[in-house]
């Protein structure tokens, strides 16, 4: 038995504003991927990575690429 949550992030996005991106089908998306990597036996670890790495090379997540720099500039 096992079990997978994908966290999105939060946003203060209006509803209107948010219909038009796709961040809750890429989470649907990169769970089924990370659920059925389990199901197929995969460790774990690998999933865990796989699904971070897919959502930080997705634009529409505040990480990897296309974040948000901070203060610092970084």
């Amino acid at each position: 038995m096992f079990g997978l949550i994908v966290h999105g992030g939060c946003h203060d996005l209006e509803p209107a504003e948010l219909d038009k991106i796709s961040a809750n089908d890429g989470v649907k998306t990169y769970g089924a991927i990370g659920y059925e990597m389990l199901s197929e036996g995969c460790a774990a670890i690998d999933v865990v990575e796989k699904v971070i790495t897919m959502m930080e090379d997705d634009p529409i997540f505040d990480a990897g690429t296309g974040s948000f720099r901070n203060l610092n500039g970084v």
